[in-house]
């Protein structure tokens, strides 16, 4: 046997020697694996782990990278077997809250850091997810910090932005300069692509109706004027304390603020964009908006000037969006809203159509509280858009395929989570409120499931956790979780299943890593031949 094969192996022996104290209990690591489960590892980022991990199929731990810093959230492992990192700073004083990063890292296979980028500074911060480019180049997300005054000027409503200003999402691409630099070299900004129909004295007037090409200002926007019920207020209080227990949200952030100084900072947040996608064929981008429960496809062939207007680019529309989905409330349209603060919308093909795939985490259902992993097509045939009457792509009314549990309360994640589409219609999934991973084919079988032993500990990185408490293995009528709120705060009638509970092993999402992946396949065999 290898050494290679020697070490992966006896890993799980060393870690189970070094933690005799805490040990694994029977209901983690691989506890389902049957013929036609797609081969390969998965690369891991627990929450509240300093490390990440690359397990083979059987659950073995690969190859570790410790960082400084606990997640920001996304990992990714690049062709030459380096891994490229989202790091948590947690010392910007102007944006903190949910997915915050700062740092980008790369570390090579033997764990040397190669590359560091800061995207924390006063005017923007980097948070959740990036994307690597065939060229090598990293499209990021970040926010950008608007005001007060600049937020009114562009038909915010009075009542509805505070102090703290808005945190408008955009996307730069950055071009990496070792050891510790970076050049922008293409910048798309949502900013630069509004409407709003509250004042017609002000920039960006229109009919969010006739303009689903642009980005209503006002979508989501809070009645701060009016005083919080005290049900309102511990239900988020409740909803905090249960991020900073997935590890989500920063643990020293302060439990005492005042109301408005919270409920101004969620408002802040307005899209709150948690994934980036990129077709390189299309030389398209599509990024998954929680907080507008849609996802929006925009050009990347643009110039930066370009994407800052209305022309331009390979589909002639310049930065304006190509194409959304998921809640067509938010462009006055009839339709019913098909997701629900999901995550990671990614690229595929269905049937030789475009595709994308999305996991819709399903708070707030009109049926109650369930995830699904749902498949929807997008409306471009050889390169051009299928447009509508309108002049603008239709959007669907329903998925083309979706997947959730037999019994579908018993799958659920409110925050976090992803799904990947593989080979032959199989997905992989996180549970990630859980730190539960799956693969499941589209007839809904489950051919692979993981449920991971690592948790969080910043000071000494992933260990084996012990007994769970509560979580899958004891949902009861409720999950062992606070009760669904209404707008007002009070309990909401109809099943609930808040999933994760404050899982001390939640998963931003798992990466799936193919057997042939060339930066894996020198260092590492896979499980089967072992």
């Amino acid at each position: 046997m290898k050494l290679m094969n020697w070490i992966a192996c006896l890993t799980p022996l060393f870690l189970s020697a070094a933690q005799e104290s805490t040990p694994a209990p029977p209901d983690t690591g691989v506890l389902l694996h049957v013929e036609g489960a797609e081969p390969g590892y998965t690369l891991l980022a627990p929450l509240r782990s300093t490390e990440t991990v690359l397990i083979d199929e059987k659950g073995a731990v690969v190859n570790r990278w410790t960082s400084e810093f606990t997640p920001g959230n996304a990992a990714d492992l690049l062709p030459n077997g380096d891994l490229l990192r989202a790091g948590k700073i947690g010392t910007n004083t102007r944006f903190h809250g949910g997915g915050e990063g700062g740092v980008l890292e790369q570390f090579t296979w033997e764990g040397e850091l190669v590359w560091s980028y800061d995207l924390s500074a006063e005017d923007h911060l980097h948070h959740h997810d990036f994307e690597v480019l065939p060229n090598g180049n990293v499209l990021v997300v970040v926010w950008e910090g608007k005001s007060k005054d600049d937020a009114l000027a562009a038909g915010r409503r009075p009542n509805s932005v505070g102090e703290t200003g808005l945190w408008p999402d955009a996307l730069w691409e950055l071009k990496p300069i070792e050891p510790n630099g970076a050049e922008i070299v293409w910048a798309w900004r949502a900013w630069d692509h509004l409407v709003q129909d509250s004042d017609a004295n002000l920039a960006h007037y229109g009919d969010p109706a006739t303009h689903p090409q642009r980005i209503d200002i006002n979508i989501g926007a809070p009645q701060l004027e009016q005083p919080e019920t005290e049900n309102a207020r511990r239900a988020r209080e409740e909803e905090l304390q249960r991020l900073r227990a997935l590890g989500y949200i920063d643990d020293a952030e302060e439990e005492g603020e005042g109301r408005e100084d919270g409920r101004e900072r969620e408002a802040a947040d307005w899209m709150h964009t948690n994934s980036i996608d990129y077709h390189a064929d299309l030389d398209l981008i599509v990024i998954s908006v929680r907080n507008f429960s849609e996802v929006f496809v925009i050009d990347h062939s643009t110039t930066t000037e370009q994407a800052a207007g209305t022309e331009g680019g390979r589909y002639g529309r310049g930065g304006d969006l190509l194409w959304r989905w998921g809640n067509a409330t938010n462009t006055r349209q009839a339709q019913p809203q098909t997701l629900f603060g999901q995550h990671d919308a990614r690229w595929t093909r269905d049937d030789e159509r475009v595709a994308l795939s999305v996991f819709n985490n399903g708070s707030g259902r009109p049926d109650g509280d369930f995830s699904s992993v749902d498949l929807v097509h997008v409306p471009i045939d050889s390169g051009d858009w299928v447009a509508d009457q309108n002049g603008f792509p239709a959007l669907p009314e329903q998925a083309a395929w979706s997947y959730s549990a037999p019994e579908r309360f018993d799958f659920f994640s409110s925050h976090i989570s992803g799904a990947e589409p593989l080979s032959e219609g199989r997905f992989l999934v996180c549970e990630g409120d859980d730190g539960r991973v799956f693969q499941v084919n589209r007839a809904g079988d489950m051919l692979w499931e993981f449920v991971s032993p690592f948790q969080g500990d910043p000071e000494r990185g992933a260990s084996p956790r012990g007994p769970r408490g509560p979580g899958r293995g004891n949902r009861g009528p409720n999950g062992g979780a606070p009760p669904r709120r209404t707008t007002d705060g009070g309990p909401q009638p109809g099943p609930d299943r808040r999933g994760g509970h404050g899982s001390a092993t939640a998963l931003f999402r798992a990466v799936h890593i193919p057997l042939d992946h060339p930066g894996v396949s020198e260092h590492a065999k896979p499980a089967s031949t072992k």
